[in-house]
């Protein structure tokens, strides 16, 4: 999945991200906005990952972190998303773990 910027796609491994793999991101800093943004950038490429194969976004997160109109606005919408909010990080691994062996 090429972003289709040369100084972005040439970093990374295949050119692009790898379609139907999971991958993790984080904030450049503790903001809100650094948090916001980055949120919205890891569901902008889930919503074209989901539209392009029709298939379901797992979101998996021990934060709250998500609001559904916005998700809407950049063409994920909520009907497509399953959402694991466990309650801490190994909850979380477990949740990453058991999806990923699928």
């Amino acid at each position: 999945m090429p972003f289709g910027v040369d100084a972005i796609d040439g970093r990374l491994g295949a050119g692009g991200l790898r379609a139907g793999a999971l991958h993790e991101a984080t904030a450049q800093s503790a903001t809100m906005v650094d948090d916001a943004a980055t949120t919205l950038f890891l569901a902008s490429i889930a919503a074209r990952e989901a539209a392009a194969t029709g298939g379901p976004v797992l979101w998996a997160s021990c934060r709250a972190d998500l609001y559904a109109p916005a998700l809407e606005q950049i063409g994920l919408p909520s009907a497509a998303v399953i959402h694991a909010q466990p309650r801490d990080d190994a909850a979380l691994l477990a949740v990453i773990e058991d999806i990923a062996g699928r």
